[in-house]
C-alpha cells in the first residue's frame, strides 16, 4: 500500500489519519474527477416542407391570351366600324360646282370620224341573234335497226333452237391447267366493265368451286376435257361448251378450252401471248350468254383480231340487250326482240 503524505509538511501519513501528526494539517480530500457534459446528439433534421404547385397556366402564358384576345377584338371592332359606322366622304367639288372627275390619260383615237359612222351602221346591220330553227332534233330509237339485226344473229346459239340463254345466279370463274399471271390480269379488266353494267349476277374470280371454267392446255389434249370433240372440231385453239336448266334455259355452266401454246409456224412469243389473250377475252364474252356467231361483232372483243383489253361498245350493248330486265331466259329471239322494240 502506497503511504500518503501531508499535503502541507509533507509527513507521511497513513490511512486511518485524518490530520497530520506533526502539523495539524487535515487530510486532502480525494479530488474527485471534473464533470464533462455529454457530447452533442444531432437529431434527424425534419423533412422539408412540400411546396404546392400552383395549378393553371403560366403568366407568360396568361399575357400571350390577353394579348391575342385583344387583338381579336380589335381587328373585330374596326371591321364593324370600317363596314357599318364609317362615315362617307363626300366627293370633292371642282370650280364649277360640279363633281370632279380626274382627266382621262389616254392618247386619242386615231380613226377618223368617217371610220366611226361606217363602223356603227354596220354594226347596225348586224342581226343579234341567229334566226330560231325550223327542225327539231331527231333522236334515234334504241335498239337501232343495226343493234336488232346483230342481236339477232349473235346471240342465240344455233345449238338452242334460237333461245335465248343467260346467267340468272352469281357467275364464278376459275381458272385451271397452264395458267399464267397474263390470264388473271387479262380477265379482271373485263370482269369490272361487267360489274359496272349493274344488269348482271355477281361475278368474280374464285379459286374454286367454279361454274364458269377456262382450261389452258396443250391442243392434243382436248379430247380429255371434252370426250365429245373429234375430227375437225380438234382445228380449233379453242373451244367452248355450256349446260343450261332444260326448263329455264338459264345457264348453270361453262367449260372454255384454249391452246395454251399457240404453236404457230409464224409470229414471235408476244404474239402468241396476244392471241391467247385475245382468245380469252373472246371467250369470257361468249360465257356471259352470247354464244353465237362472232364474225358481224366490231368493236367488241369477240371480232377476231381485234386488240381490245376492255369490253367494247357494241360488248356493252349486246350485253344490255340480254339481261334487259323484261327478257327471260327461255324466249325465242322473236319474242325478246318484240319486247325490246316496245
Amino acid at each position: 500500500m502506497n503511504p500518503s503524505y501531508c499535503p502541507r509538511c509533507g509527513n507521511p501519513m497513513a490511512e486511518e489519519e485524518a490530520f497530520c501528526i506533526r502539523c495539524g494539517s487535515p487530510r486532502q480530500a480525494p479530488v474527485e474527477a471534473p464533470f464533462y457534459p455529454p457530447p452533442y446528439q444531432a437529431y434527424p433534421p425534419y423533412p422539408p416542407p412540400v411546396v404546392k404547385k400552383k395549378s393553371g397556366l403560366p403568366a407568360s402564358a396568361v399575357v400571350l391570351i390577353v394579348l391575342v384576345s385583344l387583338t381579336l377584338l380589335g381587328g373585330a371592332a374596326f371591321g364593324v366600324w370600317h363596314l357599318f359606322l364609317k362615315p362617307e366622304k363626300p366627293a370633292p367639288e371642282g370650280p364649277s360646282g360640279s363633281l370632279f372627275v380626274t382627266p382621262s390619260r389616254t392618247r386619242p383615237s386615231s380613226r377618223t370620224k368617217a371610220t366611226t359612222q361606217k363602223e356603227s351602221q354596220e354594226s347596225t346591220s348586224l342581226p343579234t341573234s341567229p334566226p330560231p330553227s325550223t327542225t327539231e332534233p331527231t333522236t334515234e330509237a334504241w335498239p337501232g335497226p343495226e343493234m336488232l339485226d346483230l342481236f339477232l344473229n349473235i346471240i342465240p346459239d344455233q345449238h338452242s333452237g334460237g333461245t335465248l340463254q343467260r346467267w340468272e345466279k352469281p357467275i364464278r370463274i376459275q381458272l385451271a391447267g397452264n395458267v399464267i399471271d397474263t390470264d388473271y390480269s387479262c380477265l379482271q379488266p373485263l370482269i369490272e366493265d361487267a360489274k359496272l353494267l349493274r344488269l348482271l349476277p355477281p361475278i368474280e374470280l374464285v379459286e374454286s368451286d367454279g361454274n364458269v371454267f377456262f382450261y389452258y392446255i396443250e391442243k392434243s389434249r382436248f379430247p380429255e376435257v371434252f370426250s365429245s370433240l373429234s375430227g375437225d372440231n380438234l382445228e380449233f385453239d379453242a373451244y367452248f361448251g355450256c349446260l343450261n336448266d332444260p326448263g329455264t334455259k338459264e345457264l348453270t355452266k361453262m367449260s372454255v378450252v384454249i391452246n395454251s401454246q399457240l404453236a404457230m409456224d409464224y409470229g414471235s412469243e408476244e404474239d402468241k401471248l396476244a392471241t391467247r389473250n385475245g382468245y380469252t377475252r373472246s371467250f369470257f364474252m361468249r360465257s356471259l350468254g352470247v354464244l353465237g356467231d362472232r364474225s358481224q361483232a366490231f368493236d367488241s372483243v369477240l371480232a377476231q383480231g381485234n386488240e381490245l383489253k376492255r369490253l367494247g361498245i357494241t360488248d356493252i350493248q349486246l350485253l344490255t340487250l340480254l339481261y334487259d330486265s323484261r327478257i327471260q331466259s327461255g324466249m325465242t329471239i322473236e319474242e325478246a326482240v318484240g319486247i325490246l322494240t316496245r
